[in-house]
């Protein structure tokens, strides 16, 4: 077969020519050729997604109605609509939803001065201008205390490195520290929503001395006192200091292009902040009639009362509810990058689509995978891909995402489940790739 024909079965020519060498009747080495689907075959698939998803809504409320006695403890009035029932199971989205009453000004006026300040503020002193409002910023949403400890051990973290090239010492400092955060991070009990910041502070900003250390190990001939002022920036730009994940070198990388790079339309840039609005109000009328997570949370008494059909809708809608939810805590600080014309990770995939688990760690948290690609598994598995080697740096990669999310038995269980899911995978296409299988 030419390469100037038209197969029926493949997507254009411009697909085909992907799979295809220059030699005629040469197929290259590629398994996964996307076939055309009968628009009324992709039209029904549509409409049983369809009448699944609302079948699903459907059950799961008349559960939540049925059983909401059992977890009434986690149910209290509405702050919108009287007589009506709200779902506060979910601590996280609580927590961000009452911190956005004082996050969002701050971040308005970070954008006001990073986008509009260079036309009031001579450009020398531009740079520590908004350095000292960011340090500000975070002293105003955790404490004094919180911010002068990351001020002092960041950059003597940074020192060690400076001084011995390498970075397994920050490596030991920071997961240590991750592990003890509770026990040796300096706490202002304020509230607990103070409290949530200051822990996110601290994890996010172990993980980015562990990138900029990493940088400094692999460029040698870079000088600590050079680089320190972009190392505080990296620490305390709003939009990267805690929730979104960004390598150094990108964060760079991103700022030295902003000023050349074209912004987004307006139009784009008002349609992502409609998706969030949208989606805020969504999830509040969802807790506010659908008490999935609260189910979730419950004891399992309260589980095994519900039929076969019920605890499947339960479980589809607790985790529909989980991606929307990180659509919007990822989705917010990005939003502000994006108004910045940097260029966070993307949002989380919609764990609907998600057909192989190594996707939703490729595509859920795309920072952490990043970090966790660049700063752990490549370095490990080195110039020799030995399954051997893979295994091992996988290991490492989940030992540090338990470090990262905690050491308990249900965080335990979710790696474990996760890294046999991927083994799996891994296996399966090692198989399916010997040509006698072909």
């Amino acid at each position: 077969m030419g390469a100037e024909q038209t197969p029926p079965t493949i997507l254009g020519q411009a697909k085909i020519n992907k799979h295809i060498d220059k030699k005629p009747c040469e197929i290259k080495k590629d398994y996964y050729i996307p076939a055309v689907l009968p628009k009324w075959e992709i039209a029904i698939y549509f409409l049983v997604w369809s009448g699944h998803t609302l079948a699903s809504f459907i059950i799961a409320d008349n559960a939540s109605q049925i059983y909401k006695n059992r977890f009434y403890h986690f149910l209290t009035n509405s702050s919108y609509v009287d007589d009506q029932l709200y779902d506060t199971s979910d601590t996280e989205w609580i927590l961000f939803k009452e911190g956005m009453r004082d996050f969002l000004p701050s971040m308005i006026g970070h954008f006001l001065l990073f986008n509009f300040g260079h036309q009031f503020i001579p450009k020398v002193l531009m740079r520590w201008v908004q350095i000292g409002y960011w340090i500000c910023m975070h002293i105003y949403l955790t404490n004094l205390t919180s911010v002068c400890f990351i001020l002092v051990a960041a950059p003597c973290a940074a020192l060690i490195t400076s001084v011995f090239r390498h970075a397994l010492p920050v490596w030991v400092l920071a997961v240590g520290f991750v592990l003890k955060a509770n026990d040796i991070a300096p706490y202002v009990h304020y509230s607990t929503v103070i409290y949530y910041r200051q822990f996110n502070l601290y994890l996010y900003t172990a993980v980015q001395v562990i990138n900029f250390c990493s940088y400094l190990a692999k460029n040698r001939h870079v000088r600590l006192v050079d680089a320190l002022p972009r190392f505080i920036e990296y620490l305390f730009y709003p939009p990267y200091s805690v929730t979104l994940i960004v390598l150094y070198e990108d964060f760079d990388r991103q700022m030295t292009e902003r000023e050349f790079r074209k912004r987004e339309p307006i139009g784009q840039l008002a349609i992502r902040l409609i998706r969030l609005v949208f989606w805020f109000f969504f999830v509040e009328a969802f807790l506010h009639r659908i008490f999935v997570n609260a189910i979730f949370v419950s004891p399992s008494s309260v589980i095994s009362r519900m039929g076969t059909y019920s605890i499947s809708a339960v479980a589809f809608l607790a985790g529909q509810y989980f991606h929307v939810k990180y659509v919007l805590i990822f989705g917010l600080p990005a939003f502000f990058a994006y108004l910045d014309n940097m260029t966070p990770p993307g949002p989380p995939i919609c764990i609907s689509r998600v057909s192989k688990y190594a996707q939703m760690w490729r595509y859920f948290d795309r920072g952490l995978y990043e970090f966790l690609k660049i700063q752990v598994y490549l370095p490990l598995i080195g110039q020799k891909f030995s399954p051997w080697r893979k295994l091992g740096a996988m290991v490492v990669a989940f030992g540090f995402v338990l470090a990262w999310h905690g050491t308990s038995s249900k965080y335990l269980w979710w790696v474990l489940i996760s890294a046999t899911e991927i083994v799996v995978e891994r296996v399966g296409a090692a198989i399916y790739s010997r040509q006698v299988f072909q």
